[in-house]
């Protein structure tokens, strides 16, 4: 799907707010409110556009974030990041460039469970070979607007 100007402002929009309605939406762009709800169908349609909501993790008990960082065989980085992402602790898996080759966000309710999930989750997938964790001590910044400050 080609975006254009509009496609961009009303996901510019929405990034702020998500429960902005369409009248709403084409009030502030000034354009009819069928052509806000054609083009926000065909962004979901597409997969271009995702509504969710966001829960703050601290407030409903995950009051572990780690970042971790895994060196993986590279015959095994497919395989090996497709069972990580099955994982109900882990938020997002990237395969990456640099030191490492997969990086995960995990949230967890405690330490224990962090050593739960490194111990007895993460050692049994074949092909990874080191992992290296580091735990979020404070939050400055957790965002998704970013489309609404281009």
């Amino acid at each position: 799907m080609k975006l254009d100007d509009l496609d961009i402002e009303i996901m510019k929009i929405l990034q702020v707010d998500g429960r902005k309605s369409f009248r709403e939406i084409s009030d502030i762009l000034d354009k009819p409110e069928s052509t806000i709800r054609a083009r926000y169908n065909q962004l979901i349609k597409n997969n271009v556009l995702r509504i969710v909501a966001i829960p703050d993790p601290e407030s409903v008990g995950l009051n572990i974030m780690a970042i971790i960082g895994l060196k993986v065989k590279l015959k095994h980085l497919q395989e090996a990041a497709e069972k990580v992402a099955q994982f109900s602790e882990v938020r997002f898996i990237a395969f990456s460039s640099g030191i490492h080759d997969l990086i995960l966000e995990v949230y967890v309710e405690s330490n224990d469970h962090l050593v739960e999930f490194l111990a007895e989750k993460l050692s049994k997938i074949d092909g990874i070979t080191e992992s290296n964790t580091s735990i979020e001590l404070k939050l400055y910044k957790d965002s998704y607007d970013w489309l609404a400050h281009r």
